[in-house]
């Protein structure tokens, strides 16, 4: 665990915004949710995030940090993808995001997988490069593989 980097990274993606009002409308039955999220994006995985970046904002607007993750996909439910894509997130808590950013740098500190729910992506990018959002992104667990019998 990283609590020092946690709480570094969490005070500077909560610091003050324009605008702070989480705009997320799901339904609150957790299976309900779920699936809508799965229904409504084209990429649904979970990943370990193996690095964060804080990068300058991306417009006057929104003058929180854009954060960016590296991910090493662990398991897809929904799409194809490598094995490594990156994730882009506002770092602040406005409109649809919702905290994304913060989940993404506890992600990364705990070492945890999180789960993404992804559509949007940044045209010819290597590794393949997404927008998330706290309405889609970490909203539920993609449980891990089941082992599988040992062949001998």
């Amino acid at each position: 665990m990283r609590p020092a980097t946690t709480a570094a990274i969490a005070g500077l993606l909560l610091a003050p915004s324009v605008a702070t009002a989480c705009q997320c409308i799901l339904p609150k039955d957790a299976d309900a949710r779920r699936d809508l999220i799965i229904a409504r994006n084209t990429y649904v995985f979970s990943g370990r995030v193996l690095s964060v970046r804080k990068l300058p904002p991306v417009s006057p607007d929104l003058p929180e940090p854009t954060i960016e993750a590296r991910l090493e996909v662990l398991r897809q439910l929904k799409g194809t993808l490598p094995a490594e894509v990156v994730v882009m997130s506002y770092g602040g808590e406005n409109g649809e995001n919702c905290g994304a950013g913060v989940g993404l740098a506890a992600a990364w500190a705990n070492e945890r997988p999180y789960s993404f729910a992804v559509s949007r992506s940044l045209p010819s990018s290597d590794p393949p490069t997404f927008w998330t959002d706290g309405c889609n992104s970490g909203r539920f667990a993609i449980p891990p593989e089941p082992e599988q019998p040992a062949v001998e």
